[in-house]
């Protein structure tokens, strides 16, 4: 299971304490480190209401990627990137499925991982992580870890083969 970084409790924060404003931008002082490990302040579109449930998710959903990763160190929630980031083959097919548990938020991650031509790959981790805005300009983007999780069994997608691999988040 996926352990939700200090990165996904930070923006959590930051949407419930940020309402409706109008059509704007605001630069909100926050914690979020990316995947670099620089410290940003992030640049939010205040153009429609963060609280309901509904424009929570939307917004969770925007930006999403997956990324793999070939690190076996457990997860900690100050992760703010893959320990060893795999940057060969694609990812492709990305799905996910929402649900509550005790009032937790849980989300099921399934993703198609196609190997390179010319070598066998080992998936060994897994980040989700969610590109934002950051700075003044609305040029500016960087990805965050929301969440890492490390497999039990690693899976090796033979070269030239692919893999579909499904792995659950829960919110603490």
């Amino acid at each position: 299971m996926g352990l939700l970084t200090n990165n996904y409790k930070e923006w959590r924060r930051l949407i419930s304490e940020i309402g409706f404003a109008g059509s704007s931008w605001e630069v909100v002082d926050s914690a979020l480190i990316d995947e670099g490990g620089s410290t940003r302040r992030w640049l939010y579109d205040t153009s429609y209401n963060q609280l309901s449930y509904v424009n929570q998710q939307r917004t969770f959903d925007s930006s999403l990627s997956i990324q793999v990763g070939s690190g076996i160190t457990a997860p900690t929630i100050s992760d703010y990137a893959l320990a060893n980031k795999i940057t060969s083959g694609s990812i492709g097919s990305f799905q996910r499925a929402y649900s509550t548990e005790n009032g937790k938020l849980r989300i099921r991650m399934t993703f198609k991982y196609s190997a390179p031509s010319n070598s066998d790959i080992t998936i060994k981790e897994i980040g989700l992580f969610k590109e934002m805005l950051y700075g003044t300009s609305t040029s500016n983007l960087a990805n965050y870890l929301f969440a890492r999780h490390v497999l039990q069994t690693p899976v090796t997608v033979p070269a030239n083969a692919s893999a579909l691999i499904t792995f659950d988040i829960v919110e603490e």
